[in-house]
C-alpha cells in the first residue's frame, strides 16, 4: 500500500490535480516547486515543525562559532552557566552590533549577530568562566532531487495537503490555467492555519518587532506590516 507522505505521492498527485501528463518536464517542474514551497514556509513562518535547538556549546575563548549546517534563521539564543541557569543573548543586526561593540570584551555576552557569509554566530564578548551558548533556530527543509529517484522517501513535512495544493496552483499558473485561482485560495486557507500554529519570540528574534505589532504577528521581510504570501 502506497504511503501518502512520500515524495512520489505529492509530486504525482499535484500533476494529476493539474490534469497534466506525467512527462519528465512536469516532474522536474513540480519538484522545483516543492522545494520552493518548503523554503517559503521556513522563511515566512515560525512554524514549530522546523524549529530545532542546537546542543549547548561551550565557549572556548573565541567569539565566533559555526552555525549548524541546516541553519536557516535564528529564533532565540541563551547563555547557560555551570548551574544550568539561562540568560538571554539578544540577536541583532550586524549594523547595530558594530555600533554597540568597541574593543574586544571579556565577560558574559549580551548580544550577537548572525554572519551569514561565513555561516557563524558572533558574540560581543568571551566569558571568563565556564559558559555555554544555546541557539534555537529554524532549520532548512530537506530538499528533494529535481531529477527524481527518491519517490519512496518521506517528505519533510507533517502533512501532504499543503504541498500538494500549492504545487498544483503553481503548475496551473505555469500552464495559464484559470483553475489556478481556486487552488491558490485553498492554499491560502491552509497558510492561515500554518500562521495560527506559528509564534514569535519577539524579544529575542532576529527580526525585531515594534510595539505596533501585536503578539503573534510578524512583519514581512522588507515590508511594513502583515504577511506576504
Amino acid at each position: 500500500m502506497a504511503s501518502f507522505k512520500t515524495v512520489g505521492f505529492v509530486i504525482n498527485r499535484a500533476i494529476e490535480l493539474a490534469q497534466l501528463d506525467s512527462s519528465s518536464s512536469f516532474q522536474v517542474l513540480a519538484r522545483q516547486y516543492y522545494n520552493m514551497v518548503m523554503d517559503e514556509i521556513v522563511s515566512n513562518f515560525d512554524y514549530p515543525y522546523f524549529r530545532v535547538q542546537n546542543p549547548d556549546t561551550l565557549f572556548t575563548g573565541v567569539k565566533n562559532y559555526d552555525l549548524p549546517e541546516n541553519y536557516s534563521r535564528s529564533d532565540t539564543c541563551f547563555l547557560i552557566d555551570q548551574n544550568g541557569s539561562a540568560s538571554r543573548i539578544t540577536i541583532i543586526s550586524k549594523y547595530r552590533f558594530d555600533l554597540m561593540t568597541g574593543n574586544p570584551l571579556n565577560g558574559d555576552p549580551r548580544f550577537a549577530y548572525i554572519d551569514l557569509g561565513n555561516q557563524q554566530i558572533v558574540f560581543n564578548a568571551c566569558p571568563n568562566t565556564t559558559r555555554y551558548w544555546r541557539l534555537t533556530y529554524f532549520r532548512d527543509p530537506v530538499e528533494i532531487d529535481e531529477q527524481g529517484g527518491d519517490d519512496a522517501e518521506q517528505i519533510d513535512f507533517e502533512d501532504v495537503t499543503y504541498p500538494v495544493t500549492k504545487i498544483t496552483a503553481l503548475l496551473l499558473d505555469y500552464t495559464d490555467d484559470e483553475r489556478a485561482q481556486i487552488f491558490h485560495q485553498k492554499a491560502a486557507k491552509i497558510e492561515g492555519d500554518i500562521k495560527m500554529m506559528s509564534y514569535d519570540e519577539d524579544n529575542n528574534s532576529i527580526v525585531e518587532l515594534g510595539p505596533q505589532y501585536r503578539q503573534g504577528m510578524r512583519p514581512p521581510k522588507g515590508g511594513s506590516s502583515g504577511y506576504n504570501f
